[in-house]
């Protein structure tokens, strides 16, 4: 009982230490579902890990074990990335990049949601030679003061 309950720990820290290597390795390039897929094969292989020790220690293989720790892992990974990770803005401290470009997603999103139904449209159309430009700037707040 006991072995089971330490491997059900390390099962979840597996999956709350995931998303701090996914992040770290990421690049701003990435679509999210190569990046979500990214996080599904780090999942997979670390929920090998048990079963593979298994296998080594005692000569059996138990598939049922191995789908079990890749469940907790990618949904304890994806919950923990989702919930904590981005609320708590860690990203900003272990990939900078990807966490200025999803501040840039969310301000273009917001730009983008005031346009009305016509003018999108009219950008999406390759016959017509409408197009959105936008403009980033870094700005120092720090001389104001």
């Amino acid at each position: 009982m006991e072995s089971q309950s330490m491997e059900n720990l390390y099962t979840v820290l597996i999956g709350i230490v995931i998303p701090v290597f996914v992040s770290r390795l990421k690049k701003t390039s990435w679509s999210s579902q190569f990046k979500f897929l990214v996080a599904f094969l780090f999942s997979i292989a670390a929920s090998a890990v048990v079963p593979m020790a298994q296998l080594l220690a005692v000569g059996t293989f138990d598939f049922g074990n191995l789908l079990t720790s890749l469940t907790v892992i990618f949904t304890t990974s994806q919950v923990v990335y989702q919930g904590v990770f981005k609320m708590l803005h860690a990203e900003e401290i272990v990939n900078p990049q990807a966490a200025l470009l999803s501040l840039i997603k969310e301000e273009v999103s917001m730009y983008i949601d005031t346009l009305d139904e016509r003018d999108v449209k009219n950008v999406l159309n390759p016959a017509t030679s409408a197009s959105l430009e936008i403009d980033i700037k870094q700005v120092d707040d720090s001389e104001d003061a």
